[in-house]
């Protein structure tokens, strides 16, 4: 299963992140789209995932992130809760649901996952928790985690994650994000992707 997490405030980028266009259409609707290519099942979870109802088609699950707490912690909880073990990343990552590179990415991951409760890429050392493979089971720990306040890398570190290291190469890109309207428009214009 594919979780798009769309829950976030969008506070430095001034409005919602899933609904800004991205290469002609929303940042929710190209992930859904891009996700469908290769899951059966994918999921976006909001605060309010009914603002996205209309973007997405209706085979799409729509998964309220109730929790009050800001976190993507709470999202990724609600998420897993809903549809048990999936490849995990937020709406504003562009090309993490992008072939080739979402192929290349979930198989190094899932390669890592083995029997561990998740597998999540790094970055320059740094761990990505929203660029991730968990399973169902890390559900009930999130909620709490997240109820507790803390953010998605402590899940990681509390199940013990297997880390994939993708510094200096091709994967980099499915790691991109845009926290500004400024960021987007520089990933608009990246070469070498459709």
């Amino acid at each position: 299963m594919a979780l798009i997490l769309a829950g976030g405030r969008s506070s430095r980028f001034g409005s919602d992140k899933a609904l800004a266009r991205f290469r002609g259409e929303p940042l929710v609707a190209r992930a859904v789209r891009l996700s469908l290519e290769r899951f059966a099942r994918v999921a976006v979870v909001a605060k309010t995932p009914a603002l996205y109802a209309a973007l997405v088609p209706g085979a799409v699950a729509l998964v309220p992130d109730a929790d009050a707490h800001a976190s993507p912690l709470s999202g990724l909880a609600a998420g897993l809760a809903w549809g048990g073990d999936a490849w995990a990343f937020a709406v504003d990552m562009p090309f993490a649901a992008e072939s080739p590179l979402a192929e290349a990415l979930l198989a190094a991951l899932l390669a890592a996952l083995g029997d561990a409760p998740a597998a999540a890429a790094t970055l320059d050392g740094v761990v990505q928790p929203l660029a991730a493979v968990y399973r169902g089971s890390c559900a009930t720990l999130a909620a709490r985690l997240a109820a507790a306040g803390a953010g998605p890398r402590a899940l990681l570190d509390a199940v013990g994650a297997r880390l994939v290291d993708v510094t200096g190469g091709p994967l980099v890109r499915a790691l991109l994000d845009a926290d500004t309207p400024e960021a987007l428009a520089a990933l608009e214009h990246l070469k070498g992707s459709p």
